[in-house]
């Protein structure tokens, strides 16, 4: 069974919003105080999405909220990642600056050293000599830490594409419905017995905001490959842009951490 993101894996990384965490791969059960009859072995690996919510019904339409704000501020700062590198290239290319520090990339509304901050000893490190900054070198270990945190993400995106999405809403403990959606985007769902209107929402919401979280995580991959074709303009060893994925996928992770920030100034 290949590697699927999960709560482990994203504290490994900081930067990832939690309602990545939801995602693990587990087998499809087809009991658990609720039938489950779908086209489908027993035991049939699947990435499984499962949503906890609080017993009272106005703490789960909050909680839920949270991660549907959640995900709005993941796209959104998915959206921006492109541009801001852009200009951060350019800044690099045009040669203006000779020395750099971290607090020359300061962002207003921005928590600490942006991510754009953050990239400058990555360039140092494929391409000693080209700037000058202030600041902390990359080792060889950090490189290779991303580098396999990357390798992680990616497999763990494969996981989500080869199984069957098995999505889960809970509250209070009991299973209100369980969705089994195939390649093709089929959809089965079995739901508990004597189900509200309110609690059938809240599950539809969940199946959305799973799959949707699908999405935003095959966005992460290919923000981070093609941002390393970008960082690789600024490095001239061949193979630029392989050496800078693990620096891309650093960057959009830290970008990607200003989650709480975005939140906040979006309220």
């Amino acid at each position: 069974m290949p590697f699927v993101l999960n709560k482990q894996t994203m504290q490994n990384e900081a930067g990832f919003p939690p309602i990545f965490q939801n995602w693990q791969t587990a087998p499809v059960q087809s009991g658990d105080e609720i039938s489950f009859d779908v086209a489908t072995a027993p035991g049939e690996p699947a990435s499984r999405w499962s949503l906890e919510l609080p017993a009272k019904p106005e703490e789960a339409e909050a909680a839920l909220a949270q991660a549907e704000t959640q995900l709005r501020a993941t796209q959104a700062l998915l959206d921006e990642a492109p541009d801001r590198l852009d200009a951060f290239v350019s800044r690099l290319q045009s040669g203006t600056d000779a020395h750099f520090s971290l607090e020359s990339f300061a962002v207003e509304g921005m928590p600490g050293q942006p991510a754009e901050a953050d990239l400058l000893p990555w360039i140092e490190y494929f391409e000693p000599g080209q700037i000058s900054f202030d600041g902390q070198g990359i080792t060889q270990g950090q490189a290779k830490e991303a580098l396999d945190q990357l390798r992680q993400m990616i497999d763990g995106l494969v996981g989500q594409i080869l199984y069957l999405a098995q999505v889960e809403t809970r509250q209070g403990g009991a299973l209100l419905a369980r969705s089994l959606v195939n390649w093709k985007g089929d959809l089965d769902t079995s739901w508990g017995e004597a189900i509200s209107p309110e609690q059938h929402d809240l599950h539809q919401r969940s199946l959305a905001l799973a799959l949707a979280s699908r999405i935003a995580m095959l966005r992460v991959i290919m923000t981070t490959t093609q941002g390393a074709a970008k960082i690789a303009a600024l490095i001239a060893a061949p193979g630029g842009a392989l050496l800078a994925l693990p620096a891309a996928w650093k960057y959009v992770s830290r970008i990607l951490s200003e989650i709480e920030k975005y939140k906040t100034s979006s309220a």
